[in-house]
């Protein structure tokens, strides 16, 4: 490969980690293409891409990105890089499915969802199905303290006439 076609990897790497919601670093020595192919066409319906780059080009992508500079540590051994495009907590779920049918042959590295995210993150962001169920739980979590506050502030109010 010439230097022109590395700059272009690189070029598309930068491009992927800057156009997506999330991105996991996950080992895959030993895989066989089969299971790769399956999880490929899966992303592919959620707007997830799955791609595999040499190392020293991701180490050369990485020197010109901060936040790609921070994933640096993980671009050893055989890793491919999971973009989420589309609904984050898909391609999440997606990732996750595929590392528990797998266990003893690919682990999570690592993930990229605005700053680095651990493994224990990754399995928490695995529980949510949608961005709409985060909203949903935000909204829940929001209206009971605004219950709790009003509730609060009724009784001050009660104890204040007396």
């Amino acid at each position: 490969m010439n230097k022109k076609e590395k700059q272009v990897i690189v070029n598309n790497v930068l491009d992927s980690f800057s156009r997506s919601k999330g991105l996991f670093i996950v080992n895959f020595k030993d895989v066989n293409s089969l299971h790769v192919t399956n999880l490929r066409k899966n992303l592919f319906r959620v707007n997830g891409q799955l791609v595999v780059v040499k190392n020293s080009l991701l180490r050369l992508a990485a020197q010109k990105n901060n936040g790609l500079s921070q994933l640096n540590e993980f671009f050893k051994e055989q890793v491919a890089l999971v973009y989420a495009f589309g609904d984050l907590f898909h391609t999440v779920s997606l990732v996750d499915g595929f590392l528990k049918k797998l266990e003893n042959e690919i682990g999570f590295k690592v993930g990229f969802v605005e700053k680095v995210i651990s493994k224990d993150r990754f399995k928490q962001f695995s529980a949510i199905k949608t961005e709409k169920e985060v909203y949903a739980k935000l909204c829940g979590s929001l209206k009971a303290a605004i219950v709790n506050l009003v509730f609060t502030l009724k009784q001050v109010g009660e104890k204040l006439k007396q």
